[in-house]
């Protein structure tokens, strides 16, 4: 299964956000591509602790929903609702300079590959408890998710 853990899998997600343009449009949601990359920021920031989200656990959410997004072999689906905090049209940070956020969106990625599993991780705000390995793959299935959206 493919996860940041692994330098090639971080590189293929690079070079994909590089693929990607400010006027790129989406083949499915409502981001436009400067917002798909600010919301992907926020939300490797958020799994790096940089960040503070509001929780939305629930059993069914800790257990079977992060079991089947995590290890099911099937695409997200599009239309899930993201916390406000991360929702770049409500509550999130606006983007900026669309090279600048490509490029801190390309360093939380190296960041979140190369952490430490011995680190502390933060609560995530659907799924609860997360090892490193589980932070690693769901932040590769949910940037590979926008990076679809986009087709990159």
């Amino acid at each position: 299964m493919k996860s940041l853990t692994q330098p090639e899998t971080r590189a293929e997600i690079v070079a994909r956000v590089h693929a990607v343009r400010p006027d790129t449009i989406a083949r499915f949601g409502v981001l436009t591509a400067p917002e798909m990359i600010m919301h992907c920021v926020i939300c490797l920031e958020a799994g790096l602790g940089l960040r503070q989200v509001s929780p939305a656990e629930s059993f069914l959410g800790r257990t079977l929903i992060k079991y089947i997004a995590l290890h099911a072999p099937m695409r997200w689906p599009p239309g899930v609702k993201t916390r406000p905090e991360m929702d770049v049209r409500r509550n999130g940070d606006r983007p900026g300079a669309f090279v600048s956020d490509v490029a801190k969106l390309v360093q939380r990625v190296e960041e979140f590959g190369v952490r430490s599993g011995s680190l502390p991780w933060p609560r995530h705000p659907l799924f609860g408890a997360m090892n490193a390995l589980e932070w690693k793959r769901w932040a590769y299935l949910h940037t590979d998710h926008h990076l679809r959206q986009f087709s990159a």
